[in-house]
């Protein structure tokens, strides 16, 4: 999850293409083996993991990135993430 949180962090900044390719490698190959974990995992284990993924990543980064694209203007934006 913080690949893509550092992959949010620098298209906000709109520069830093280096840091944005390599994390964007990052999540391909994370994906990758979550995928490869999910076809042999047992049927109990994917609806509990799936379950985790729709409330950790999918909503808490939505959540996070929603508040700071609301509640903040772009100079602090930058800050706020991290920077």
């Amino acid at each position: 999850m913080t690949v893509y949180a550092d992959v949010t962090d620098e298209e906000l900044k709109r520069r830093g293409l280096l840091i944005m390719t390599v994390n964007g490698i990052g999540a391909v190959l994370q994906a990758n083996y979550v995928t490869l974990y999910l076809i042999y995992a047992p049927k109990e284990k994917r609806i509990k993991y799936f379950k985790l993924v729709a409330i950790l990543d999918v909503g808490c980064l939505a959540l996070v990135i929603l508040v700071v694209l609301l509640a903040f203007q772009q100079n602090f934006r930058i800050a706020i993430v991290g920077l």
